[in-house]
This record gives structure tokens, C-alpha cells and sequence, in this order.
């Protein structure tokens, strides 16, 4: 489960009003936004545009917003935070259908979705084999899930770091991420490994360093990157 702190720190009206502009509010944080956001669309390029897509947690909606632009016209979105789902609402407006849900354990019946996105969140899980059971069971099967997970962080070590930006986070191998995947029912059909350094870090990356640093990371082995996004099948 995640921890207490980091629910009462994802509470805060003052994280969630800063949440985007401080991740994303510079060049280099548009460029994390647009390769996650990349990603997440090719991942679901094949789905339909009326599947019923979860997106959770929601957060202030940015993945939900993406969603809703794109053409899907039955997305909903679930967080455990109030504060986030009030700015889900502003941002995302009447069109998104919102719920307060525990992501391990949530209301939904069984095979509720046909694709459920879980991005930046998996991590934050010392056992994230609950997380994915909790999917594996509301989407369908056949259904698509998309979720990301971290190779490594400086908040997976550093005690100062994790208490500026809201707790400890778990890097997971890929091997421990397929593992897991498969005992919830999910079969990972690709990956997608990306940034050299960790996100945040990009947020404060001069811009004229951007192009040096993409041009490392498509020549550095991928075992070097700092996020794994994937894409999973219901069996």
C-alpha cells in the first residue's frame, strides 16, 4: 500500500495546485510530457475510440485530457485524492466521469474496462503485484493496460530528495515487472524504455542540453534509462 505520508502529501492543495508546472513547466519538462504522452497514444493506437478507458489514478487529469483529445470518447478517472479529482474536474471539465477510488482495491466490478493507463504511480508501491491484480480484475479480457515503472531514482536512496518530493519510490526490474504482470493475468506485449536521466531531472535541464542528451540515450544501452513504459494484455 502506499504509504501514509504520501497520501496526505498528494492531499495537499498546495502539491496539487504546483503539480504539473513543477514537473512539466519548462522546456525540458514538455519534453518528458510529449515522449510519455507519445507513448501512452501508440500504445492504445489500436483501441478503439468508444472503449471504456480508465485512467488511475487521475491525478489533476493531464492523462485523461490527453485521452479526450484524442478521439476516446468514455474515459473515466479515479483517485484516492480528493484535491487531485476536484482539479481533475477543472481541468478536464463535465465530459470526464470521476470516482474516489483506493487503487488496490477498488469498486469497480470485474472486466469493467476495455484499457485501464496507470502512469507514474505503480512506483510509488513497495508491492506493486497489488496494484496490478487490482487491473488485471477490472479490465476485460482481451483489454489493454498501460503502465510505467522506474529502473532507477535518486528518491529510491536519497532520504532528502524523497521528502522534497513526497516519499520513497520502488525501482523494479524488468524481469520482476513481467513476473508480476503475469501472475495478475497480464501479458506484456511491448515496452518502451525511456530517459536517461530521471524525469524530474529534465525539468531543470538547460534547453540547450536537450539534444545532447537525446542523442545519449538512443546510443547508450537501454538498461541505462530511468522508466520503463508498458503495454500489457488480459489474457
Amino acid at each position: 500500500m502506499v504509504a501514509t505520508d504520501k497520501r496526505s502529501y498528494y492531499q495537499d492543495p498546495r502539491v496539487v495546485a504546483g503539480y504539473e508546472s513543477w514537473r512539466f513547466g519548462s522546456r525540458g519538462g514538455r519534453h518528458v510530457e510529449e515522449r510519455e504522452r507519445a507513448v501512452v497514444l501508440r500504445f492504445l493506437s489500436q483501441a478503439s475510440r468508444a472503449a471504456r478507458i480508465l485512467d488511475m489514478p487521475v491525478g489533476t487529469g493531464r492523462v485523461a485530457r490527453m485521452l479526450l483529445a484524442a478521439g476516446f470518447s468514455s474515459v473515466e478517472g479515479a483517485d484516492l485524492s480528493d484535491e487531485m479529482l476536484r482539479a481533475a474536474r477543472s481541468n478536464c471539465g463535465e465530459g470526464l466521469m470521476l470516482s474516489r477510488q483506493d487503487a488496490a482495491h477498488t469498486g469497480f466490478a470485474d472486466a469493467s474496462f476495455d484499457a485501464v493507463v496507470s502512469m507514474r504511480f505503480l512506483f510509488h508501491y513497495a508491492d506493486a503485484a497489488t496494484l496490478l491484480r487490482e487491473i488485471g480484475r477490472i479490465v476485460r479480457p482481451g483489454g489493454l493496460v498501460v503502465f510505467d515503472t522506474l529502473t532507477w531514482s535518486p528518491r529510491a536512496v536519497l532520504p532528502r530528495v524523497q521528502n522534497r518530493l513526497g516519499g520513497l519510490v520502488y525501482p523494479m526490474a524488468p524481469a520482476q515487472v513481467r513476473e508480476q504482470s503475469a501472475r495478475a493475468g497480464l501479458d506484456i506485449e511491448e515496452v518502451e524504455e525511456v530517459f536517461l536521466l530521471p524525469s524530474l531531472a529534465y525539468r531543470f535541464l538547460p534547453g540547450a542540453l536537450l539534444r545532447p542528451v537525446a542523442s545519449l540515450e538512443r546510443v547508450l544501452p537501454s538498461r541505462w534509462r530511468t522508466k520503463c513504459i508498458w503495454k500489457a494484455r488480459k489474457r
